[in-house]
């Protein structure tokens, strides 16, 4: 074995790790080391062989199957950050929840978990127990909907790469879905009281995207700020029968807003 891997050391697996780094494949599958493979002119019969005595070597590291990523020393700048890992263990893919929340400075909280969002058909890494999936000792939860509810997704520069996160809007809202991934109801309704401006517009419009829990939710939050009635019109319009919790995560207790459909269970 240690034969193979000498013998393979000094010509085509350098270079191709080398032409990787090169081209901005800092995580990459099989595939496309095999297209940068051929784009440079390398004859590479076995990639997967030639990807097992990579990283038998150290040049690469596996995250899972078919993702690795380009050992540090290859890389330069910026390391690899948890987001980047994030939106490539699964495709397509958003940070949101808590990761947006302290991305976007709405809360103090420093996320002990990466939290991010995909689609209901799409692969997400599992553990035989239902535990998080941990890649390099970080936790990663994805939330997942369906297509009609993946929005409001917007590209940020985090260290030398681009990455998908939720926006603001988007993001606020998250939070009146599953506030417990947002660090808790009130954390939530902190931030929406911590912002000066909001996008009142593009805001309610998300949520008449969403669903009428969420409408309702949005709309007893943005009256507790003090917007105007005016403003608040579609959001009271939404037909619905019966009581929506305030907190989507808390107990069904607490009195009933009757103007909102709301029972504030806080």
């Amino acid at each position: 074995m240690n034969e193979s891997l000498n013998s393979l050391t000094p010509s085509k697996n350098p270079q191709l790790v080398r032409f990787l780094a090169e081209q901005g494949y800092r995580l990459f599958s099989q595939k496309e080391a095999r297209d940068v493979a051929i784009q440079n002119s390398l004859e590479i019969t076995n990639m997967t062989r030639t990807l097992v005595l990579l990283k038998a070597q150290g040049w690469i590291h596996s995250l899972k199957r078919d993702l690795y990523v380009l050992d540090s020393v290859l890389i330069g700048g910026q390391p690899i950050h948890e987001f980047e890992i994030a939106t490539r263990l699964v495709t397509p893919c958003a940070i949101s929840h808590l990761s947006a929340f302290h991305f976007h400075e709405l809360t103090d909280q420093i996320p002990q978990i990466v939290f991010a969002t995909t689609l209901t058909h799409a692969s997400v890494p599992r553990t035989p127990r239902g535990e998080l999936f941990t890649c390099q000792g970080v936790r990663y939860h994805y939330s997942q909907v369906r297509e009609p509810h993946f929005f409001g997704i917007e590209k940020v520069w985090v260290g030398d790469v681009q990455i998908s996160i939720t926006d603001l809007e988007r993001t606020l809202l998250d939070g009146l879905i599953k506030p417990k991934n947002c660090g808790g109801f009130m954390e939530v309704l902190s931030a929406y009281r911590s912002l000066n401006e909001l996008n009142l517009s593009k805001l309610i419009d998300y949520a008449l995207r969403l669903d009428v829990s969420v409408a309702k939710r949005l709309g007893w939050i943005l009256e507790q700020v003090g917007t105007e009635d005016e403003t608040l019109a579609s959001l009271m319009a939404l037909p619905f029968a019966g009581f929506i919790k305030l907190d989507a995560s808390g107990e069904k207790k607490g009195p009933y807003n009757h103007r909102w459909q709301i029972q504030e269970n806080i």
